[in-house]
């Protein structure tokens, strides 16, 4: 159920990142993966109240920026390399796009380079539509999303599992 809900979300801001102009779907994708990232770490503490969470992810924070979250969730064992590596690389086309005033598209040489560089996603690097720099930004954010809702979903899963023995052990007749 909570995967299903989670899936629907994702599925519906992918739908808006291939609606939107090169630097739209630049910095929403990056914002998805930041997002799942966050979710993912938090999914390996002990539970936070909402300030506890905004002390350590907000702004000044310890886990306040994109490479700190990336750091951490790489030393959790969270990320492999190639991941840790892809998350980097899609920070860095995000912030191409998010601090360049001028006209800015995945075709610029730059951002191409850095979208050829992405390994997540790259399913079968001989379909056209995987060669073009914007779809792989947009299958790497995806894939990653993907991976790391799927951690959040077993994490999710097994704590279940843990309850519903605790409650069925408590139940049962002595």
């Amino acid at each position: 159920m909570v995967g299903e809900v989670m899936a629907a979300d994702y599925r519906a801001i992918i739908e808006e990142i291939e609606k939107q102009t090169d630097r739209g779907a630049a910095i929403i994708g990056a914002a998805l993966v930041d997002d799942v990232l966050a979710r993912a770490i938090l999914g390996k503490f002990i539970s936070l109240s909402s300030t506890k969470k905004k002390a350590l992810f907000g702004g000044s924070g310890p886990l306040g920026t994109y490479q700190a979250k990336i750091d951490l969730a790489y030393a959790l064992g969270l990320l492999t390399d190639a991941m840790a590596t892809d998350f980097k690389l899609i920070g860095s086309v995000r912030n191409k796009f998010a601090h360049r005033p001028t006209a800015i598209g995945f075709s610029d040489k730059d951002i191409a380079d850095l979208c050829s560089n992405l390994k997540t996603g790259q399913i079968d690097k001989e379909e056209d539509w995987v060669k073009e720099p914007r779809n792989m930004y947009i299958a790497a954010c995806t894939t990653l999303v993907a991976v790391l809702t799927l951690i959040e979903v077993d994490r999710i899963d097994e704590e279940t599992m843990v309850l519903e023995r605790s409650l069925a052990e408590r139940l049962e007749p002595k």
